[in-house]
């Protein structure tokens, strides 16, 4: 499965239990570490960035985890459907 595939699935998934989802595009407009995936859920914010395995965050990600946490909110890296539902529902 390519990490495209993966994300696609996240985003049903996600929307499934009632999210709102906002895929991110990497530009010369957008700010180098947005993560993959901007969600609201139950009032909550998230931004989780979509991993195969064994793929790492670049340092940009790594500082926005660091920042979207720093702000109270919740970050993540997740590598499957079942990560991010855990994620959103708070497991």
């Amino acid at each position: 499965m390519t990490e495209a595939a993966l994300q696609h699935r996240i985003q049903e998934a996600l929307k499934a239990k009632g999210a709102i989802v906002y895929k991110t595009h990497g530009s010369m407009f957008t700010q180098a570490g947005v993560l993959d995936l901007i969600i609201g859920y139950q009032g909550r914010y998230f931004e989780l960035e979509v991993k195969l395995p064994g793929r790492r965050l670049t340092p940009s990600q790594q500082y926005r985890l660091h920042v979207v946490t720093a702000a109270g909110c919740i970050a993540k890296v997740v590598y499957s459907v079942e990560e991010a539902l855990m994620v959103i529902e708070g497991v």
